[in-house]
């Protein structure tokens, strides 16, 4: 028989081993939190992502609307019979009725075109104006001699850079220096450069996007339910007069109604009551590279899958949120 004080100082029995259902209930917590924290680093990640590309496209859009308006006003006055214009003017004054005062709000379009193309046909066919010369020279030496499907997703992307970092008209823009999404993209020569979100998606840059409801609602309200009359053209800020929605032009003038409408944008029935509300639009399609847009329509911005473009950015509702 053992000495009781022998007894008092052992060791108590260790514990028996975890059961089964403990340990997979362990387990089941551990997997829960790390979901958790995955779940959570993944919104911090995407939330990051969002606010890096609306900071980089609200600095791009700056950029670009000053270029823009700058091209708009001086395109309003300029002298606009030079030799390089001596095939387009003739043509733009007969779509537009011989009415000079329309003439100009065409070749004021026309001439935001030719700076502003949205693909490579575009920027070496800006019909009725000649091509720049910076840009056919540009995409030249790339290799680049139009249009094709495996480049249309970043084209607008890379004209918007040629344009607004090849500009001669005062707005010389470093985007390189400003720390924006800048990505090269293939070119059959090298490299282009285009812009991107925080995801390295390409932008995508609409010139004249008209088939966006959601853009449309954002026109002045004082504007959506105007009196009959050019006041509604007011929408569109290059033809304050509403010289384009005049319905005795568009009755009398159906071949250059229906030229304007080819080579520039479309414009509505002044039955309709209201103008497109055109302004120049830069696109993010999201952290799901989905743009949602209508068979890559990206002039209109015609939405055809809403659940792909809800994650959209759009430039016009930058500061709105």
């Amino acid at each position: 028989m053992r000495h009781p004080a022998t007894c008092a100082n052992e060791a108590p029995l260790r514990r028996r081993s975890y059961t089964l259902v403990e340990l997979l209930l362990v387990i089941a917590i551990i997997t829960m939190l790390i979901g958790l924290s995955v779940s959570a680093l993944f919104q911090f990640v995407t939330g990051q992502h969002e606010k890096n590309t609306k900071f980089m496209m609200t600095q791009l859009n700056g950029a670009l609307n000053k270029h823009w308006t700058a091209v708009a006003q001086t395109a309003a006055k300029e002298n606009w019979s030079t030799p390089d214009n001596a095939n387009a003017l003739p043509l733009i004054k007969q779509w537009a009725g011989n009415d000079d005062n329309r003439a100009r709000v065409m070749y004021v379009k026309f001439r935001l075109k030719q700076e502003f193309p949205t693909t490579f046909d575009e920027a070496l066919n800006p019909y009725p104006l000649p091509p720049k010369p910076t840009y056919k020279a540009y995409l030249a030496k790339l290799g680049i001699t139009g249009s094709s499907p495996a480049t249309a997703p970043y084209e607008s992307s890379v004209c918007l850079y040629m344009a607004l970092t090849l500009s001669t008209g005062g707005t010389q823009f470093k985007a390189d220096q400003l720390g924006l999404a800048v990505r090269e993209f293939d070119a059959p020569s090298g490299k282009i450069k285009g812009f991107t979100d925080d995801w390295n998606n390409p932008l995508v840059f609409a010139r004249w996007p008209w088939g966006d409801p959601n853009l449309q609602n954002l026109a002045p309200t004082v504007l959506n339910t105007p009196p009959a009359g050019p006041v509604s053209a007011m929408l569109d800020k290059d033809d304050p007069d509403g010289r384009l929605v005049d319905a005795n032009w568009q009755a009398n003038y159906p071949q250059g109604l229906a030229a304007f409408q080819q080579y520039a944008h479309p414009v509505v029935n002044p039955a309709n009551g209201f103008a497109y509300y055109l302004i120049p639009v830069l696109v993010s399609a999201g952290r799901d590279n989905n743009l949602g847009i209508n068979g890559g329509d990206f002039a209109t911005l015609k939405v055809s899958n809403p659940s792909a473009a809800g994650d959209n950015i759009y430039s016009y509702n930058l500061g709105r949120n």
